[in-house]
């Protein structure tokens, strides 16, 4: 079993999962949903209250209830005009959608784990609207920045852990390494790499074979 660590400052011998950091924002994106589709669902609305200064009987609660329900509940009936009976005044208690910001603190929910998970808004659909350029420079980015160095990562502690068990002293100098020489996103900065180690070989401040080997 090889355990993979990340950094966690409370242990020094257990890691701390990103999943872990982004649990309390991903609870309150999916509690929103709760929230909205709860709220769709009855829009007749106990988030407000029918009050009265006199008593009512049972059966006029009841009646009054059974009324309210059928003619307000439901994503159907949402917005209607309400007609109240003499004395009952219709008074919310608690905060309109509009008023909550519903949608912009599930954005701000997605961004914020995005930040954890070192991935750029926009190739999750959390980003507004862009253009080429920058979605190319995000798709650049995600990889450079997030994937490369998780790959780094991962092969340091495979080379320290896995690859002895086949060449216990060394000899045949086995490593592991990833490939990302085929990554569509970095062509470019990979042709921008050779262009370069070919100025320095031309201006005789590497050798050939060290522009290979870096190649």
């Amino acid at each position: 079993v090889i355990h993979f660590r990340y950094f966690n400052p409370r242990s020094e011998y257990y890691g701390l999962s990103p999943i872990a950091i982004a649990r309390e924002s991903i609870n309150a994106e999916l509690n929103a949903l709760a929230w909205n589709k709860a709220f769709f669902r009855n829009s007749a609305r106990p988030d407000a209250m029918l009050s009265t200064d006199t008593h009512l009987s049972d059966e006029s609660y009841q009646r009054i209830r059974k009324q309210w329900e059928k003619t307000y509940g439901g994503t159907e009936q949402a917005h209607r005009i309400a007609i109240l009976e003499a004395g009952l005044k219709y008074q919310q208690i608690s905060i309109p959608p509009k008023d909550a910001e519903w949608l912009q603190s599930m954005r701000f929910s997605r961004e914020t784990q995005c930040a954890i998970m070192g991935i750029p808004p926009f190739l999750v659909g959390a980003a507004e609207a862009t253009n080429y350029a920058t979605a190319k420079v995000a798709k650049i980015s995600f990889w450079e920045e997030t994937i490369i160095p998780e790959l780094r990562y991962l092969q340091e502690v495979l080379n320290w852990s896995l690859v002895p068990l086949f060449d216990p002293e060394g000899k045949d100098g086995l490593r592991l390494e990833f490939d990302t020489s085929r990554v569509e996103a970095l062509q470019e900065r990979i042709a921008e790499r050779d262009k370069k180690l070919v100025g320095l070989v031309r201006e005789g401040i590497i050798t050939i074979n060290e522009a290979r080997s870096e190649m």
